[in-house]
């Protein structure tokens, strides 16, 4: 006994100074309850797991040949690196299930029930006390929980049975239309479905009250079925299901919406590998993992991941086969003492990460077996975005603008990621994907690395990122950017001009996409007073612009003109002339020279001059007499 008579401690066995015996070091508070706490002298067989929604605490069931089957308890950091045994159950079908109530944060409950048989244990501390309920009136192959008091169990020949006093008594076994039952899974608004055995999904909307049938003629395969539906099942009505069955994949149906199943792996099953799923799970955020029943491989086996399994069906649905860090030959099938093919997986989640805990069916060479632990890092979100900021306006290339806009682009760099892919989008909208380009991150990534890639100055684009390798993550948020505006350019009348006309045509060039251009027209360079300016609903959307008044002559003016597309707002761009000054006015520009030039002789004599003069005079009379003659004769 301790000091304080509260604890007492004992070596136990059950048949002293034989192998295996299942002696231990153990301990219990005042001895109604033992826990084997070290030196366990024992094999078995690992049967199923489910860890706490806060991840500190993990049981594990176990068989064997010769004892007792146990409940284990590990709560070391990390999980699984010490055990404690907490129950036995004297079963005779060597396989023992164990689930934990949904909200098993406020009612500490867990169930452990002898897969097809009639033994129940039940605790509602976390597994510190124990109590055993009647027998189960029929064997029992797969159950769930809804609260602390209420489960449903699957019994033989395809049946269904309920309790709502914790497994103190049974209401009457309900027909699924299914010729057996080989799982059950309970949907999020309380939609319980069960996975036949002959490849058919039925499902109950009245707390297992009636049962009907996904789709009488159109079964999702052949053999075992393993059923889910959607975390958001309430919202969206997705159901995800698979069988045994070698090569014949994953699929999922909408209800209400579908009227048939749409494969999610044909990737995979067209490998002909004899790719098998023997489990769904899925984490509150939505990630979706299939474990495979084949032993793993570079190519096969491990684990499927999908991100968005309820992607639009017109979307690529995405997956990652999860296989590194697995041995070779590792699977993730149900232990032989099932008579089922039972799904042996369980996960816990948080804000950050993911862990999913599954058990390798699979004995080494050195006799051992093994719970392996996936960490997802990368089902949450996307990387944060860094540079350019949010909306940001870029310079453009100075040297060749409207050509190819240099943009760094910078980004969160996560842990034990290999490569990132960034897209760019038109106009921020991700239905307009521009292109797409890898990176291995060694800090930034410069764009453009192509002529596919040029931006144009004024556009406004969208960018963001997500690994994709080893595994890929959620897109990030888009963050925009616009490259500035290409200032105007060959300005008429250009800085300087002179004797411009009164009434002025203003002409400009922009190489830039545009909606239009501001303009204005001032007597004074501050532009107090413009005379004449265009902006908002009446910006020019023409590179000209015909001056509509009669400007003073021989004056200064000055004009400016800038280019507008969105909400991008090219530089002013700045003109000035002087008008034409009035007809014979010198005023306002520069004074002719006058230049002294001798006077010279003329070289016509002046008897030639009254020699041409007689000739005219002479001319004229005779044309006066020919017209007279002409006008007598008619």
């Amino acid at each position: 006994w301790a000091p304080n008579v509260s604890l007492a401690y004992c070596g136990t066995s059950s048949q002293p100074g034989v192998a295996l015996d299942e002696s231990a070091f153990s301990a219990s508070t005042y001895g109604d309850l033992w826990r084997q706490m070290a030196l366990i002298d024992t094999e078995f067989v690992l049967t199923d797991l489910a860890v706490t929604p806060d991840g500190k605490d993990l049981f594990l069931t176990t068989a064997n040949e010769w004892g007792p089957e146990s409940v284990w308890q590990s709560y070391t950091d990390p999980l699984g690196e010490r055990w404690e045994r907490v129950l036995t159950i004297d079963s005779d079908t060597e396989a023992v299930m164990l689930k934990l109530s949904p909200a098993y944060d406020e009612d500490e409950t867990i169930y452990v029930i002898e897969h097809n048989g009639d033994k129940i244990a039940l605790t509602h501390d976390g597994g510190d006390t124990w109590d055993w309920q009647r027998k189960s009136p029929e064997p029992i192959l797969d159950f769930v929980i809804v609260d602390e008091d209420t489960l449903y169990a699957a019994i033989p020949d395809g049946m269904v049975m309920k309790s709502t006093n914790h497994a103190r008594s049974w209401e009457d076994a309900v027909e699924t239309e299914l010729d057996g039952v080989n799982m059950l899974s309970l949907a999020t608004d309380g939609t319980l479905f069960a996975g036949g055995r002959d490849g058919y999904v039925a499902y109950s909307m009245d707390k297992a009250e009636s049962f009907m049938l996904l789709e009488k003629d159109k079964p999702v395969g052949s053999g075992d079925v393993q059923v889910l539906a959607d975390v958001g099942f309430e919202e969206n009505g997705w159901v995800y299901a698979a069988t045994v069955e070698p090569d014949e994949g994953l699929w999922r149906w909408k209800m209400g919406v579908y009227d048939d199943w749409e494969q999610m792996d044909s990737d995979i099953t067209m490998l002909s590998d004899g790719e098998q799923v023997g489990g769904l799970i899925q984490g509150l955020e939505g990630t979706l993992y299939a474990l495979r029943t084949e032993p793993a491989s570079n190519d096969t086996g491990g684990m499927t991941r999908w991100l968005c399994p309820t992607c639009a069906p017109c979307a690529d649905l995405e997956f990652d086969h999860v296989v590194e860090g697995l041995p070779d030959d590792a699977t993730f099938a149900a232990a032989d003492g099932f008579t089922t093919t039972y799904p042996v997986r369980t996960l816990w989640s948080n804000d950050v990460e993911t862990d999913v805990f599954a058990i390798d069916s699979s004995i080494d060479a050195s006799h051992e077996q093994h719970i392996f632990l996936f960490r997802d890092t990368l089902c949450k979100r996307g990387p944060d975005l860094e540079a350019p900021e949010d909306g940001a306006h870029l310079d453009v290339n100075a040297c060749n603008c409207n050509r190819d806009a240099v943009v760094v682009f910078d980004w969160e760099e996560f842990d034990e990621v290999d490569w990132y892919e960034m897209k760019v989008y038109l106009d921020a909208s991700p239905s307009e994907p521009l292109w797409n380009t890898f990176s291995d991150y060694e800090g930034t990534v410069i764009s453009p690395w192509a002529d596919t890639t040029d931006f144009a100055s004024g556009m406004r684009y969208g960018w963001n990122v997500r690994s994709s390798e080893p595994y890929l993550s959620p897109w990030s948020y888009v963050w925009t950017f616009t490259p500035t505006l290409c200032p105007v350019e060959s300005l008429v009348p250009d800085v300087g001009a002179s004797e411009v006309e009164a009434s002025p045509v203003f002409t400009w060039n922009c190489s830039g996409a545009v909606d239009g251009y501001e303009f204005m027209l001032a007597g004074d360079p501050s532009y107090a007073e413009p005379i004449a300016t265009f902006s908002g609903a009446t910006m020019l959307t023409d590179s000209a612009w015909a001056c509509d008044e009669v400007l003073d002559l021989a004056t200064n003016y000055f004009w400016r003109v800038r280019a507008v597309h969105g909400d991008a707002i090219g530089s002013w761009v700045e003109g000035s002339f002087m008008t034409a000054p009035a007809a014979g006015d010198s005023s306002g520009v520069p004074a002719a020279t006058t230049v002294d030039v001798p006077a010279q002789s003329s070289g016509v004599s002046k008897y030639l001059v009254w020699v041409m003069f007689g000739l005219v005079v002479v001319l004229m009379v005779v044309v006066i007499v020919f017209t007279l003659i002409t006008a007598r004769r008619y």
